[in-house]
């Protein structure tokens, strides 16, 4: 902004509106909680990837592993 630039101005009569600037730690720990679950559920689709494509054989099985 230079000087003399218009400012735009709106008085809230109810008080509804936050002040920009003032976020508090509501909006972080929303975020975080987000991000946590994702992780989650990241870290539990890597696990069901590699037990899926793990082979085990059978104890009793008529093929040797060679």
């Amino acid at each position: 902004m230079t000087p003399g630039d218009v400012i735009g101005m709106v008085y809230d009569f109810e008080g509804g509106a936050a002040p920009r600037g003032i976020g508090g730690a509501t909006p972080l720990l929303r975020d975080l909680g987000r991000t946590a679950v994702l992780l989650l559920a990241l870290a539990a689709l890597g696990l069901l990837a590699v037990v899926g494509s793990y082979r085990v054989s059978s104890a009793g099985s008529v093929h040797p592993r060679g």
